[in-house]
């Protein structure tokens, strides 16, 4: 998975036991399977998938939401998520998130059909992450 630049938000929680919630939609477009998820990173660590399936068999991939195969060029895809994390940190650690994509075969857009030719049928969209911090 790869974080999109422009599509990342970070938050310092004021309380030791807080949660997080997490909102957002993406519009996204290729050709083939792809998958995105929500990533967490807590004070600059590594990446961590939240708000995403749970493992069934062996190849299937952990994502918020997934892409179906053989899409059309000018087809997008439209994920949303909501819920609520709760993460393990200090008071002090800053705690981002980001929309992430998974693309087998290529070049995976946001906020654009794959054919951007600026044709009549050719769309623009927007893509949304808020995250808010809730009581324990």
């Amino acid at each position: 998975f790869t974080s999109w630049s422009g599509l990342t938000v970070a938050i310092t929680p004021t309380a030791a036991s807080s949660k997080i919630f997490i909102t957002g939609m993406l519009t996204q477009s290729q050709l083939n399977d792809s998958a995105v998820r929500i990533g967490e990173t807590i004070n600059g660590g590594s990446v961590a998938g939240v708000l995403q399936g749970n493992q069934i068999g062996s190849n299937r991939t952990r994502a918020t939401s997934g892409g179906n195969q053989f899409r059309e060029a000018s087809e997008s895809m439209q994920s949303t998520v909501s819920g609520v994390v709760s993460p393990s940190y200090t008071l002090t650690d800053e705690l981002t998130y980001s929309w992430q994509g998974w693309y087998g075969s290529g070049t995976m857009y946001t906020n654009r059909e794959l054919t951007d030719t600026d044709n009549d049928g050719d769309c623009t969209s927007m893509c949304t992450l808020t995250v808010m911090e809730i009581a324990a």
